[in-house]
């Protein structure tokens, strides 16, 4: 899956990188702090607007084991598209992820859209929404609990869905 998502101006965020990512995810799970991979600081995060986040699985979660390597990780990154900072592009390792990762990439695009009003598109720039038509549109995986969509995506995992990779950022033009 991927966003793109368009700012009026030049924007600093006001993020903290480890508490975007307990929010994506969960502070803690089954009495442990969250374990997840990532690219950036909070410098990086606000000044230079790129980041990379992956909740390994497996390490807080032990049913995550039984499954393939592919399911351990999606990658969640953002960062300046066509050179521009008021243009970022939020992208996912693959088009069809699981419930728990979608769940973590909406609350991450509305948490960097939310306060500066930037615009969302989610197919090239053919059209565009502000950040509340995206969390109303988005509500239901937004709103649903960590270990709901936990348990969905281990179901997903193991019902045999084919995860395609996502096409590269310099095939994307809008």
């Amino acid at each position: 899956m991927h966003y793109i998502l368009k700012y009026s101006k030049d924007v600093e965020f006001d993020l903290d990188f480890t508490q975007l990512a307990e929010h994506m995810w969960f502070k803690t799970y089954l009495g442990e702090s969250l374990v997840f991979s990532h690219y950036g600081t909070d410098q990086i995060l606000n000044v230079d607007h790129r980041a990379w986040y992956a909740w390994n699985k497996s390490f807080n979660d032990s049913r995550w084991e039984k499954f393939d390597v592919q399911w351990s990780m999606e990658n969640i990154e953002f960062i300046p598209f066509k050179k521009a900072k008021t243009d970022l592009y939020v992208q996912t390792t693959h088009k069809n992820i699981l419930s728990v990762d979608r769940r973590a990439l909406a609350r991450f695009v509305y948490a960097l859209t939310s306060p500066y009003n930037a615009q969302i598109s989610a197919d090239n720039g053919e059209t565009w929404q502000n950040p509340e038509a995206f969390k109303a549109e988005n509500v239901q995986i937004m709103t649903m609990s960590f270990e709901d969509a936990n348990r969905i995506s281990l179901n997903e995992a193991g019902s045999g869905l084919v995860l395609e990779d996502e096409p590269d950022r310099d095939d994307v033009f809008y």
